[in-house]
């Protein structure tokens, strides 16, 4: 098993994360997967990946739920031991080549 099929990995929580909060701390993260067949498609699979992490960035999703502050090109794959849907896939390496060209 490598290092990113493993479910826990270290995290740093930022300041301000939880009330009275003064100093960023660092914790054990634990992986989280949403998890569909393969008769799903390849774009619907890609779709929810793109609104997920672009919620994220827009902080709709973080207001909500501010675990999802915590997905990151980083974390995103991280303690996945299970194979990936084909749009998933599709989804990080269209992903991975962005980040790459920046």
């Amino acid at each position: 098993m490598s290092r990113e099929q493993f479910a826990y990995y270290s995290l740093t929580v930022p300041i301000k994360t939880y009330p009275g909060q003064t100093k960023p701390f660092t914790t054990i993260g634990l992986t989280a997967l949403l998890v569909t067949h393969q008769r799903v498609a390849d774009e619907t699979v890609e779709k929810m990946l793109e609104m997920l992490l672009h919620s994220r960035n827009d902080n709709d999703l973080t207001q909500k739920h501010y675990r999802a502050g915590f997905i990151s090109n980083k974390t995103m794959r991280l303690g996945i031991a299970v194979p990936l849907h084909p749009g998933a896939e599709k989804y990080y390496a269209r992903r991975n080549q962005q980040t790459t060209n920046k």
